[in-house]
């Protein structure tokens, strides 16, 4: 409120008012003047009833520093008739007023706040000085203390806990304000036995807190909202002048950053004041290896505050009364810990389920689902679960005592990836346990469905998991028939084209294929040709005449005195002289079907030392034979073709049966055949050959085995011979194929 009781006109001139450091300028500024000394201030905006408006005022604010640029104001006591001017408030001379809003600090000091205004002239000068204004902020400042304590790493705090020795547990120190704004937090923990053998309360000693073992200092763990900066000390008895508390006997102490192993934890918040309503303070602490069954350690913690005072014109931090905590205490009970260690979670065959077995009374188990909903639950107390399908959370409450339970539970994923189930468990005598398993329910089978198959000929469809198993698994043929087999085998018995469909449940739900096969008749021609060069006892053979609509893929020589080859050329040495009886096997296969030709011809040789002989693929004919024992016996020269599938790449079809064929890892060798005219004796044995004729696996043969699995996960993937040897001659062979 500025009055003009001067004789001079007021102009060129601004008002300033630097707001205390305790208040906020808001602003809802109103201009007004009136000859009325003390209008009734606005509610709102507008200016008061019976005022006028004061144009032409600016303002130039600064935050909590106001300036207001105000218009010439006149002046009434030029009049002479104007009596008492010069002095303010004299009647009839208009008053003018600047109104605005201004908000107290929620962090104010408490205390008598001051404020005036000063009008300056537009040199600076200043022309008046207003009256001072008073503002009393009034508070409650105080604090609660609560100690606690987690035996499971932070999941659950406790004002107790039990657990075994030389086990860690989390302390947890909070203060919480009940009324006006803190600040300059400061903690102590002394933590059990701090004198050694005695354990004393912090603010009011010799008073026992009945500590029998020591829990030592092991490492921050967090505090919120407020950081903290952490110190520590291993003296016992401290003394604690920042409390303002030395008792008698106490020993001062020196904090430093050393924390594992401390007795003594200081912790200071600074001096921001706190923005929430508590403040926490976590620390993790060692059990010690030395604490005996049934004894216990208690301790507190004490902590002071500040409160923000208006003192001498200033703001000034005074320091509220300590106060001390609660105890926290931990417990050794052996036999009630082990019920957590006794609690397993237990291996189950079903998909996508989960099997919880627990060994103690229990008074409440929480099965939480992450990433899934419940299909089934059950256990073996009462009552029965219900309402429960569809949801991610169930808790078991037993009706009356439950010694012991198996939780049975199982769900399906709500999205990819693994579905983590969650067993939070309360046992009888208070203590608690988690347990928690991971699941893939979601399974992504390796699936191959030929493209072609041969008619007649049996075609494998493969359905491959490694990481779970799928159920359900339904093949249907598109021919009338079906299959629940993972890898089944099918011969269609007509040509034409076949829509196959494959129906499995991966565990998050029903999943449905389809495939086509074009199943067609196998046409193929290979023709054997042997021709050999021999000088003595030794023999070079050639196959280099053999023909095939397709292309040639391996050959498999029989010399006729039980040695054998799979080159396309080769130099065998016999040895003695005598008459042989040469069979050539050639395979040729076009590449892209499942289809496979062979074929096996064979010729009589005579090796006789000393002499050279030759014949070539056209002297297989009887007609051009020229050294061979007779035309008669050339006419034993057979040949024969056969379409097969490739899992019966037979040299012999009527001995050896590998199935499946091609293999992985394992390929079973069914017997049934051999055994029909032969017998195993000590010296027969399946010998594993590359196509290049190197041995690479012997296999005894001892007893009458119908079939043998024949392991191969040392070899690589790739085309093999398999042949069944009996006193070192082979009597049969068979390709075979290693994925």
């Amino acid at each position: 409120r500025v009055q003009n009781i001067g004789t001079a006109v007021l102009s060129g001139t601004y008002i300033n008012d630097l707001l205390n450091a305790n208040l906020q300028y808001v602003g809802n500024e109103t201009y007004y003047t009136s000859s009325n000394y003390s209008p009734v201030c606005t509610a709102g905006s507008g200016i008061p009833v019976g005022t006028t408006a004061w144009a032409g005022v600016s303002t130039a604010h600064a935050g909590n520093n106001l300036r207001w640029n105000i218009p010439t104001i006149g002046t009434s006591c030029a009049n002479v008739y104007y009596p008492n001017c010069g002095q303010y408030g004299t009647a009839g001379v208009p008053f003018y007023f600047i109104e605005f809003d201004v908000k107290v600090l929620n962090n104010a000091a408490v205390g008598v706040i001051p404020n005036f205004f000063r009008v300056h002239s537009n040199l600076s000068a200043v022309l008046a000085t207003s009256n001072t204004e008073y503002l009393t902020t009034n508070a409650v400042f105080g604090f609660t203390l609560d100690k606690k304590v987690s035996k499971d790493n932070g999941a659950t705090f406790a004002t107790s806990a039990v657990t075994n020795p030389n086990t860690n547990v989390i302390y947890r120190l909070g203060l919480t304000k009940t009324g006006a704004a803190l600040k300059n937090l400061l903690f102590f923990d002394m933590l059990p036995r701090d004198n050694v053998t005695t354990d004393y309360l912090m603010l009011n000693r010799p008073v026992s807190r009945g500590s029998q073992f020591d829990v030592l200092h092991q490492n921050f763990v967090g505090a919120t909202p407020l950081s903290a900066s952490s110190t520590y000390a291993n003296s016992v008895n401290i003394c604690l002048p920042d409390l303002s508390y030395s008792p008698g006997g106490c020993n001062t102490t020196t904090w430093t950053a050393a924390a594992l192993s401390a007795r003594n934890v200081k912790a200071n918040f600074g001096n921001s004041f706190m923005p929430t309503a508590t403040q926490q303070y976590d620390f993790r602490a060692l059990v010690s290896a030395t604490a005996q069954n049934t004894q216990k350690a208690c301790n507190t913690f004490a902590a002071t505050a500040a409160a923000l005072m208006y003192i001498n014109n200033a703001n000034t931090d005074v320091n509220l009364t300590p106060s001390e905590s609660n105890l926290a205490c931990v417990s050794i009970d052996a036999a009630a810990v082990n019920c957590c260690e006794k609690t397993q979670i237990v291996q189950t065959d079903k998909l996508c389920c989960s099997k919880l077995k627990v060994a103690c009374p229990v008074k409440q188990i929480k099965v939480t689902l992450t990433n899934g909903t419940f299909t089934n639950l059950a256990w073996t107390c009462n009552p029965a679960p219900t309402s429960y399908v569809g949801t991610s959370t169930y808790t078991f409450t037993p009706t009356g005592t439950c010694d012991s339970t198996i939780v049975d539970a199982c769900f399906k994923a709500t999205s990819s990836g693994n579905v983590v189930i969650t067993y939070d468990i309360t046992f009888a005598n208070g203590t608690t346990c988690t347990k928690t398993e991971s699941k893939k329910c979601c399974c992504n089978p390796t699936i191959t469905v030929p493209k072609t198959a041969c008619l007649g000929l049996p075609v494998t469809l493969r359905l491959v998991t490694s990481d779970c198993p799928v159920q359900n698994v339904l093949w249907n043929f598109g021919d009338g028939f079906t299959s629940t087999a993972l890898n089944p085998s099918h011969a269609y018995a007509n040509p034409g084209t076949y829509t196959v469909t494959l129906t499995y449940d991966n565990g998050c739900g029903k999943q449905t294929l389809t495939y086509q096969i074009v199943v067609a008749k196998c046409a193929c021609s290979v023709t054997p040709c042997i021709s050999f060069a021999a000088n003595g006892l030794q023999v070079i053979f050639n196959s280099a005449g053999s023909t095939s609509t397709y292309p040639i893929s391996a050959y498999h020589w029989d010399f006729g005195d039980g040695n054998w080859s799979n080159s396309a050329t080769f130099s065998h040495t016999y040895l003695s002289a005598g008459t042989y009886n040469v069979c050539l096997t050639v395979y040729a296969d076009n590449g892209n079907g499942p289809c496979e030709c062979v074929a096996k011809a064979c010729r009589i040789i005579v090796v006789t030392p000393g002499m050279g002989t030759a014949g070539n693929c056209a002297q297989m004919l009887p007609a051009n034979l020229l050294s061979e024992l007779s035309n008669a016996a050339a006419r034993e020269a057979a040949i024969e073709v056969t379409p097969a599938l490739e899992e019966e790449k037979e040299l012999e079809p009527s001995l050896l049966k590998v199935m499946p064929n091609p293999f992985e890892n394992v390929m079973k060798v069914k017997l049934d055949n051999l055994l029909k005219s032969k017998s195993l004796t000590d010296k027969s044995q399946l010998e594993l050959h590359t196509i290049q004729g190197k041995l690479v696996k012997t296999v005894a043969l001892t007893g009458n085995a119908n079939e043998v699995e024949v392991s191969t996960q040392e070899l690589p993937a790739g085309t093999y011979i398999l042949s069944y040897k009996q006193n070192g001659k082979v009597e049969s062979s068979v390709k075979v194929v290693k994925e």
